[in-house]
């Protein structure tokens, strides 16, 4: 699992580590707090069920956003979204508020890295409304979840 690797691979590097995972669909939730270690996070992973539905960026980045506002001054936060579709929800302009909570948690310092897993329906504009959130305007993109850990030594 991506995911798993990912924390595994990252918990290698020295220094101080937490991490915070939020699932998000039609709505956004905090699965685990920014206090989860490796073993903990692992398991939360292991507990996530997929429920499908619209995709809300805006609440997915705003839970982020909350989860890292306890993070100590002197560590790096990044953001890892990971996601196969565009912005759906709220339903007054989704897009666009996606965008701005984006902004708002560049502007606390938290590093976006988006991963995007592409499908038939998913074109351009997808991949431009990714790198608007990013926040060095880079998309990772895959063709499909099990293409993810062909990314793990370009995101590490």
């Amino acid at each position: 699992d991506f995911t798993i690797d990912m924390v595994t691979a990252l918990d290698r590097f020295n220094g101080e580590k937490s991490y915070s995972i939020v699932q998000f669909a039609s709505s956004g939730s905090l699965v685990q707090s920014s206090s989860g270690d490796k073993l903990s996070t692992i398991d939360s992973v292991n507990g996530l069920v997929y429920t499908g539905g619209f995709t809300n960026h805006d609440q997915a980045i705003l839970r982020c956003r909350e989860a890292l506002s306890g993070t100590p001054a002197d560590r790096n936060k990044y953001m890892l979204v990971i996601t196969d579709g565009v912005s759906t929800r709220p339903s007054q302009n989704p897009v666009d508020s996606a965008i701005a909570s984006a902004n708002l948690a560049k502007g606390d310092g938290i590093n976006i890295i988006p991963v995007f897993i592409t499908t038939t329906s998913s074109g351009q504009e997808a991949l431009d409304f990714m790198s608007t959130i990013s926040s060095n305007g880079m998309v990772f993109s895959v063709t499909n979840f099990e293409s993810l850990e062909t990314l793990e030594q370009e995101l590490v």
